[in-house]
């Protein structure tokens, strides 16, 4: 019988570390990745931080500047809209990644698309403190993270001295790592208004 809070499987099963309640005892750091490349993007991703913030137990603490960068892994789309967001939540693993998808869902994504291809939403759990969790449903930290300049350039906005549990190097090494003309991305501007969470905040056009 497995313990609680470990989750193992010597043939390749799930691993899951320290963490494995439903609800943490104590408010958890992570860290989120949140892009749209559909609609009016800056809205999308501004009603998305909105719902985070409106999420049980959960509040949004920091906030990076907004991208536009380059797709990846399927070229043939629209730039992105990406940021990062830190928030402290008493949700586990588990069930902040459903809440994720409840969003992603609430604002138009729909599931079994093309994989890395265009979608209104993408919420993406990328840390959770030092958590390291390997299941058929979530995997932290994001096992890509390291290779995407629109990650770890919005992560080293907030904390370019954070340091990756498993690699043990800071976002600012592995943003440096990678090779200059990988991945382009302009800063954006400040958006003037905040979004209202009650609305979908991805159906307009953008300009």
């Amino acid at each position: 019988m497995r313990s609680p809070g470990i989750s193992a499987d010597a043939n390749g099963g799930d691993t899951v570390t320290r963490k494995r309640s439903d609800v943490a005892v104590a408010p958890q750091w992570a860290y989120l990745s949140l892009g749209s490349n559909m609609g009016d993007r800056v809205r999308c991703i501004q009603t998305a931080i909105a719902k985070l913030q409106g999420l049980a137990g959960t509040s949004v603490v920091a906030r990076a500047r907004l991208y536009e960068t380059q797709p990846v892994d399927f070229s043939d789309q629209d730039w992105f809209v990406n940021t990062v967001v830190k928030i402290e939540t008493r949700l586990s693993p588990d069930l902040l990644l459903a809440a994720l998808k409840n969003i992603e869902a609430a604002m138009g994504r729909v599931p079994n698309g093309i994989r890395f291809g265009p979608r209104p939403l993408d919420l993406d759990i990328l840390l959770m403190e030092d958590t390291v969790v390997r299941t058929s449903r979530v995997t932290i930290p994001h096992p890509r993270m390291q290779n995407r300049r629109f990650v770890l350039q919005p992560i080293c906005d907030i904390d370019p001295d954070l340091r990756h549990p498993q690699l043990h190097l800071s976002m600012r090494r592995l943003l440096d790592r990678l090779h200059v003309s990988e991945q382009q991305l302009r800063r954006l501007p400040a958006p003037e208004t905040n979004a209202d969470p009650e609305t979908d905040g991805c159906t307009a056009a953008a300009p």
